[in-house]
Formats: structure tokens, sequence, C-alpha cells
């Protein structure tokens, strides 16, 4: 499950519950001809490499479900770092850790009584206390050269399903305007039921080119079919790549050429996909699975 080749393209990491108890999964890493090097507890949804190719960070139990504790591995299976969340807050919706470029650790939280706001949370790797970063810091971009930040807002506070395209300091490059979000307080259980996007666009996935002049999301209007679409960041022009119901973009080739994405059918049938930049050359690669990434060959490749 979930399987994620580190950065400089070495090693390969992924999840296995295969054999073990229920509720019970490992992070396994092998090296790039599928020998195994590492193998340590750890449950999510992804593999967290670090910028360094060098740790992961990962959920962990026994008995403490994902959610609550994080632990950083190095290669070796060496733990180097068990993180808790901060008293008061737990995580967003069901996600895992990041890494800024400059190699913090970050999570999405909301405090344990529900509702907003919503705020990224540095949790410091070294044994610092965890705090909220600023509305705008330059530790939350997520384009390749670390100058920008492509947000497909979907939440309470921002009450918009926009893509927002920024600088690292907050300055807006480019904004796709989206539905406006329904009111939390107006829902049965805000404390657990998502904001719903009342009728209009809802922009979701987004991800960068290498070069950053580029990025593709995934749209849909009022829950319809969705789109696999890639907006030009200096002119707003924008291109629809592939359309169909449960389309998920997932990353950009190393070349900025090709991206690829994930397709669930009517029939609940998964496959991953690649397009060329322009929309032309629609390709399935694997039928079965939703999971998937272009490896990056290694430095000395």
């Amino acid at each position: 499950m979930a399987p994620a080749w580190s950065p400089d393209g070495k090693h390969l990491a992924y999840l296995n519950a295969l054999g073990l108890p229920a509720g019970e999964s490992v992070v396994v890493v092998t090296d790039g001809a599928g020998h195994e090097v590492a193998s340590f507890p750890g449950a999510g949804w992804t593999i967290a490499w670090s910028p360094d190719s060098t740790r992961i960070a990962t959920w962990v139990g026994p008995g403490v479900g994902p959610g609550e504790t994080i632990a950083v591995y190095g290669l070796d299976g060496t733990r180097q770092a068990l993180l808790t969340m901060p008293p008061g807050f737990g995580p967003h919706r069901d996600e895992d850790p990041t890494w800024s470029h400059d190699g913090a650790l970050l999570i999405s939280l909301l405090p344990d009584s529900g509702g907003d706001p919503r705020q990224i949370w540095e949790l410091p790797v070294d044994g610092g206390a965890p705090r909220p970063l600023p509305a705008i810091d330059p530790r939350q971009v997520d384009s390749p050269d670390g100058t920008r930040v492509a947000t497909g807002c979907r939440d309470s506070a921002v009450r918009s399903a926009s893509l927002v395209i920024t600088e690292a300091d907050g300055t807006e490059l480019r904004v796709l305007p989206g539905a406006s979000i329904g009111s939390c307080s107006s829902l049965p259980d805000p404390s657990f039921s998502p904001c719903r996007p009342l009728s209009g666009a809802v922009y979701e996935d987004p991800v960068w080119s290498p070069t950053g002049d580029r990025v593709a999301f995934t749209w849909n209007w009022s829950g319809g079919l969705h789109e696999l679409c890639l907006v030009n960041v200096a002119s707003g022009a924008v291109t629809m790549l592939a359309g169909d119901d449960g389309i998920t973009a997932i990353g950009f080739s190393a070349e900025g050429d090709r991206i690829l994405f994930s397709r669930t059918d009517a029939s609940d049938l998964d496959s991953l996909w690649a397009v060329d930049a322009d929309g032309s050359h629609p390709q399935t690669l694997v039928s079965g699975t939703v999971s998937g990434g272009w490896q990056p060959l290694p430095a000395d490749h």
C-alpha cells in the first residue's frame, strides 16, 4: 500500500499489513533492486519521506492509533524521534504529516472540541515544543523550488472551494474561484461532519510541475463529473486533460511533460493513468490500484 520512492530515487517504501494482526501495519523500505533494508511499525495513508531521503515519518501504535503519535525513523530502521500532538488538538482529517523544505514536520490540526480554526502546526523533530504556524509562513510552501503555495481551499474558515496560488509571503498570483462552503453550524454534528460546498466549482488535489510554472488539479461541479485540469500560473490559461468520475491528480513526471493520476470508474474499478501535459496520449498504466508515483532516477544514473 502507498508505495513511494525517496526523493533521491534510491529507496522505495510502502505500508504492509499482510500477516499482521488486524489494525497493525509496518513500513517496509527496499533498495532500488527490491531488497529489504529496513522494516518498522507504521500506519497511515502515504509515505512521508524527508527532503534529504534519510528519514520517514509515520503514525505509530500499538495502543496509539493514527492521529495521536508520530515516529521518525532512519533508513536503518532506528527510531529517531517520537512526537505527540499538542494538548487539546488532533488532526484535521485522515492525513499524514508532511516535511517542509527545511526538514520540519508539519500537520494540519483542529481543536479537540471540534469546529475551526484549522491550523498548520510544526512538530519539531529535535524535541522542541509544537507550535502553530502563522497563516503565511515560508515553510508551508509546496512548489518544487520552495517559493509558492497551491491550495484547494475547502474548509469553513476560508468558506471557499477555490484554487488559490500564492507566493510564500501570501501574495496572490492566481485564483480560480470555486463554490462557497456551507456553514458548519447548520449541520447536525459540526464536530465530525464536513462542511459541504454549495453549488459551483470545487478545486482539489493541486500538484506542481517541476519548474513551478503550472499546477495540475481535479475539478468538479457540484459533485458531478471530475476533470483533471492544468493551469498556467502566469497566464491563467486552463487546459482540460481528462474527465471521468473519481479522478485524483498524483504528480508530474520529472521532465514535466506527463501527469500521473488515478481513476475509479462507475463500476468501482481502480486504475492508474498518465497523460501528456497538453491532454494528448492518455494511457492506462496499471489496473486495480489508485496508489503509485513516478520513480526519480538516482543522481548517479
